[in-house]
Order: structure tokens, then sequence, then C-alpha cells
């Protein structure tokens, strides 16, 4: 259970920044209205206009059928949220088994190419001694006569010594 109390939290956390960000656009977006009528209503007043009454219902002529039209376009938007959001919980658990296989996976393939790399390096030990002799016909006649005085790795293949 003690394992579980941080999940449960990283939870909460998820849900509350989800609905931080579903509901706060809606609440700003309110205010913006708010606001904008406010200022109006008080630019409309203070300007001393014949008919403040045409121009205050002008103003709520066009900022609600604004705030109207938008609305589905919002809810929209919130019904896409819930449901990206339904989405994600449900992932969680397939997501979780995929992880797990994937974590398989790698341990197998790990394993397998550490076994493969220990057989070649083996197989290259016992065979050390033949690939010398039957390669050595290959080589340059200098490079054969260079060769048991030479140390291993004192030059790559192909480079000369310039004395």
């Amino acid at each position: 259970m003690a394992s579980e109390q941080p999940h449960e939290d990283a939870l909460d956390a998820h849900r509350r920044l989800t609905r931080r960000d579903i509901y706060g656009p809606l609440y700003r977006g309110l205010a913006l209205i708010g606001g904008l009528t406010v200022i109006a209503l008080l630019v409309i007043l203070t300007v001393g206009r014949q008919s403040p009454i045409a121009d205050i219902l002008s103003i709520v002529l066009l900022l609600c059928p604004a705030a109207i039209c938008l609305f589905p376009l919002y809810l929209a938007l919130v019904l896409g949220a819930y449901g990206v959001n339904r989405a994600h919980d449900g992932m969680i658990r397939p997501l979780r088994g995929l992880e797990r296989l994937s974590d398989g996976l790698l341990a197998r393939a790990q394993h397998l190419s550490h076994s493969l790399a220990r057989a070649s390096i083996n197989f290259n030990t016992r065979t050390a001694v033949v690939d010398r002799v039957v390669f050595s016909h290959f080589d340059r006649p200098e490079d054969r006569a260079a060769a048991p005085n030479a140390a291993p790795d004192s030059q790559s293949p192909g480079e000369t010594t310039h004395d």
C-alpha cells in the first residue's frame, strides 16, 4: 500500500492540472468579455453621447452573439480534452505491460549478444594459430620478413616504419 500512495498523489496532481487547463480558459474568456463590456460602458457613459442606451444595446448585441457562437467551439474543445484524458487513463495498463515486455526483450537481447561475443572471442582465440598460418601466405614478401620481429599491435595493417 505504501507504493500506491505516490501513484495516487501523481494521479490527483494530474487531475488538478487537467481541471485547471480546462476551466481556466473558460473563466479567463468570461472575464475578458465582462471586462470589455465594463470598459465599453464606462467609455460610453463618460463621453456624453446622445444615445447611451443604443450604444449599450449594440455592445450587448455584438458581444453576446460572439460568446454564443464561440461556446460550441469551447464545448468541443472541452469534450476533446475529456476524451483525451479518458484515453490516457485507459492506456496506462497496456503501456506498462508493453514496457515490461520491452525490458524483458532488452535483457534477453543483451544476454544473447554477450553469449555470442564470448563464443566469437573463444573461437578466434582457438583458431588464431591456423589463421596466422593460412593467411600469412597472402602477405607481401616484405611484410612476411618483418612479421617475426614486429611486436603485435605495434603498427596498424598497411603501415610501414620510417627509419
